[in-house]
């Protein structure tokens, strides 16, 4: 509906608990009145309503006869919705029958007696507020309490090395055999298939959901020229470089066709800002979404804390990542049809035009699997189960090399072998950075990361000065009194802290026994820190 208001952050909690959190809401007011102007009375209803995104999933409606059936007095003015109808305003059904203020109930008689129905009072921000079935929590903050939860339970964890047990996973044969039936290599890449979950997969059009969500998305780019001419710069990238291709046949396979809904996803980095496209695999429809089908394979990332003790182990250290490592996986085609999306071009009545994903896309819940499976596969099939190898296996986190060798000669041969093993499985290694550049003097400039002596360099989630070879943290932002600060303020302020390695143990234990002190104050989450903690 393109209405403006005040922003708000919404939980919805639904049927079994669930719930949803909604960060692009607002409070907004309008008004609403029937949609036939020729029997339209004068009385229009002036309304507070919570705008979100989306309400619900398009409604299939019926057919209903009935009305005109018993003569039913204007019954030409019913609603005749279309098979498949888009919920745009819900309103409680006492809405016509309001004639006390706008915060009281009304008195209803059942079969099973009278009952109240209607609002309650509004509450203050930072409760709940319960309308009919559905509890809506509206806070001036970010989080809930599983939100709290988690932070909660990630800041005392910080300092928690060889003392959290890691969860034991059963290898999965079953997703061991798939990949290994559909991997194969086409002389330039590795081409997989999707990791179909077990049974008959019988997907159902979603076409029409699709098209609405690239209609909404095509609205906000058109308010930002310049992000819309970054996203088409992509969208038009993929094509060229064939990471998509146009489809013609409109109809796809049946029960194998499926349309993606798509969105920019921006990345912040050493002052420069990334675009990239994010594919909606969990975009449901009629209870179904791609991802719901596909297995996410099993867990492949070496334990972190390892990486970094290794790469900090040996005098000089190499860093580099693989460009594009998802992109550079190929999607076989009978996988294809189910990774269709839309696209239209910013021009006046540009047509919506049809494509589909020739490589492994983000977005899709088996996606990091395939790829860091297929790099591992690479490096067994080629490396020759050698020190090589095991250099890819034990220090390749997801697409970021992280590694170290005792000798400049030994990490121009390193990075040389590493280089020629991962171009002949069609993947590039590039940002190459190390704390000594005589071990990258062989690679072209293109490859290597700028040298800056002042610039620290993100490696596995922590900042790396090159030049003189520490690793270091980037200050908080200060806790002001004035800004009426709360104990879930200070929390997210802390758990924004990443420190795998237990560096700053005898700094955040201190942050801890305040979160003692604060705990024993009985506190609120939304209270006003006391001047003492202050």
């Amino acid at each position: 509906l393109e209405l403006s208001g005040t922003p708000s952050a919404v939980t919805v909690r639904g049927v079994h608990g669930l719930s949803a959190r909604v960060a692009d809401s607002r409070h907004v007011r309008f008004q609403l009145g029937q949609a036939h102007e020729e029997t339209a009375e004068s009385t229009k209803l002036e309304l507070t309503a919570l705008c979100i995104p989306s309400i619900c999933d398009d409604l299939i409606a019926t057919p209903l006869p009935w009305p005109r059936e018993i003569d039913l007095p204007r019954a030409a003015t019913l609603a005749t919705p279309p098979s498949l109808t888009s919920i745009h305003v819900l309103i409680g059904f006492d809405i016509g029958l309001r004639v006390a203020g706008e915060d009281d109930p009304i008195a209803m008689e059942t079969i099973f007696g009278w009952i109240l129905c209607g609002p309650k009072a509004r509450s203050s921000a930072g409760k709940q507020e319960t309308t009919m079935v559905s509890t809506v929590t509206e806070s001036s903050s970010a989080g809930t309490t599983e939100e709290l939860n988690l932070l909660l339970r990630r800041f005392w964890e910080i300092d928690s090395i060889g003392m959290v047990q890691e969860a034991e996973t059963n290898p999965d044969e079953d997703v061991k055999r798939k990949f290994s039936e559909s991997v194969m290599f086409d002389g330039t890449r590795y081409v997989v298939g999707l990791l179909w979950r077990a049974g008959a997969v019988q997907l159902p059009d979603n076409r029409e959901v699709a098209m609405r969500r690239l209609r909404a998305f095509r609205r906000q780019l058109n308010r930002d020229p310049e992000k819309d001419q970054e996203y088409s710069g992509v969208i038009r990238d993929y094509l060229d470089r064939g990471w998509a291709e146009k489809v013609n046949e409109t109809s796809g396979p049946p029960g194998r066709t499926w349309y993606l809904p798509h969105h920019a996803v921006y990345q912040h980095n050493q002052g420069k800002t990334k675009c990239r496209v994010v594919f909606d695999g969990s975009a449901e429809w009629n209870g179904t979404s791609l991802n719901n089908c596909l297995d996410p394979g099993l867990k492949l990332q070496p334990d972190l804390v390892a990486v970094l003790l290794r790469f900090r182990r040996s005098r000089i250290a190499l860093q580099a990542d693989i460009e594009k490592m998802y992109l550079q996986v190929g999607l076989r085609p009978e996988d294809r049809d189910v990774c269709r999306f839309l696209w239209q071009e910013r021009d006046c009545g540009a047509p919506v035009k049809v494509y589909r994903l020739t490589r492994v896309g983000f977005g899709l819940t088996c996606s990091p699997f395939l790829a860091m499976q297929v790099v591992r596969h690479h490096a067994q099939r080629r490396g020759n189960i050698d020190a090589l190898t095991d250099r890819v296996l034990s220090d390749m986190y997801v697409d970021d090399l992280a590694t170290s060798c005792d000798g400049v000669d030994e990490a121009r041969h390193l990075v040389q072998r590493l280089t020629e093993l991962m171009k002949t499985g069609g993947f590039v290694l590039k940002k190459w950075a190390s704390n000594d550049p005589d071990a990258l003097m062989d690679l072209p400039p293109e490859d290597v990361s700028p040298a800056d002596e002042d610039r620290l360099w993100k490696t596995l989630g922590l900042h790396w000065n090159r030049h003189s070879d520490y690793l270091t943290f980037m200050p908080m932002p200060d806790i002001h009194p004035e800004r009426h600060d709360s104990k879930r303020q200070l929390l997210s302020l802390a758990s924004r802290l990443f420190d795998p390695l237990g560096c700053l143990a005898p700094f955040t234990i201190r942050a801890k026994k305040l979160f003692q002190s604060l705990w024993l104050k009985g506190l609120d989450w939304d209270d006003q820190l006391p001047l003492d903690i202050n």
